[in-house]
């Protein structure tokens, strides 16, 4: 199970059921990070992020319940600790600044088993710096 999250410094998710922030650039960056054959599947919520992501997004009520095998969910405002076991790949990425939360990740990456494979920073429309980790179990 491949999954995508956006996270900030405490790893929150969100507050007051809403997301606690949003990045044009790390919306594109998350579609040209799919693989040719991937498809991202994201909730109607967090559909209008990807307005022009086409035919590589699939809408589902819960991503995480039904991936297939070249897709990968883009997940929001929900802990994934019940998931941390079969979630295979996890992309994270970081805000680098501390909102306030009510629903947070339900883990820390490293110490849920995953390793660290890639980090890379970039410039978002919102955001100086925003930080992309890539795990893997």
């Amino acid at each position: 199970m491949r999954i995508i999250v956006t996270v900030d410094d405490a790893y929150g998710v969100a507050f007051n059921k809403r997301r606690q922030s949003r990045d044009r650039i790390l919306c594109a960056d998350v579609l040209s990070s799919l693989g040719a054959s991937d498809t991202l599947v994201v909730s109607p919520y967090s559909l209008p992020l990807f307005a022009e992501g086409g035919t590589v997004l699939r809408v589902s009520e819960d991503p995480v319940s039904d991936l297939g095998v070249h897709e990968v969910a883009f997940v929001e405002r929900t802990s994934l600790s019940h998931l941390c076991e079969k979630i295979t790949e996890l992309t994270v990425y970081h805000w680098n600044r501390r909102y306030p939360q009510d629903v947070s990740l339900g883990f820390i990456p490293t110490d849920a088993g995953f390793s660290l494979c890639r980090t890379t920073e970039f410039q978002g429309s919102s955001h100086d710096k925003i930080t992309k980790e890539i795990f893997r179990k």
